[in-house]
């Protein structure tokens, strides 16, 4: 159980009736853990010398993460949306940094991708029946390859589009 003192902005991608939603806060398990900053992540320290090429975005990252646009003092949630399909949603702090975040990722990768633009959000399909969507204040991560790429595209438009009494703040038992 869960209780936040101001709403994530990531919530507003959850439906109303949605059953089961699991948080986890990288602030708290970070602080917990006595890690100061994320160098001293065994993962970081490590990475360098795992690398077989060499890649300008994860020295980026290992930099400074904040350059990726992602609030990572928010909440990450993980929920499912008609049994069908695994939403992981995270709080942004600057959709145009995760924009260039995105690009950068395609461009390192040589992937045949392009970041296609919705009404209200951009959306990138991956292979696998995988879409990632975001706009300035919230990304998704929706998974499923059992419905199909457009059914997926369809679930993840209706969650960018929920009315606010769709909207699991909605729910008075939440």
């Amino acid at each position: 159980m869960a209780s936040w003192s101001s709403r994530p902005e990531n919530l507003k991608l959850i439906p109303k009736d949605t059953k089961v939603i699991v948080t986890t806060n990288l602030t708290s398990l970070v602080t917990k853990g006595g890690y100061k900053d994320l160098s001293q992540f065994s993962f970081y320290k490590n990475i360098g010398e795992e690398r077989t090429k060499e890649s300008t975005m994860m020295d980026k990252m290992i930099k400074n993460p904040f350059f990726t646009g992602i609030n990572y003092t928010s909440d990450i949630l993980f929920f499912s949306v008609k049994e069908e399909m695994i939403c992981i949603s995270i709080e942004l702090s600057n959709g145009d940094k995760f924009t260039s975040f995105v690009d950068e990722m395609i461009a390192e990768a040589g992937m045949p991708l392009k970041i296609e633009e919705k009404d209200n959000f951009k959306s990138l399909t991956l292979p696998g029946n995988f879409i990632m969507a975001w706009d300035d204040s919230k990304a998704l991560l929706s998974i499923n390859p059992g419905i199909g790429t457009a059914n997926l595209e369809t679930e993840t438009s209706r969650l960018f589009g929920l009315k606010p009494e769709e909207q699991i703040n909605s729910n008075k038992e939440f």
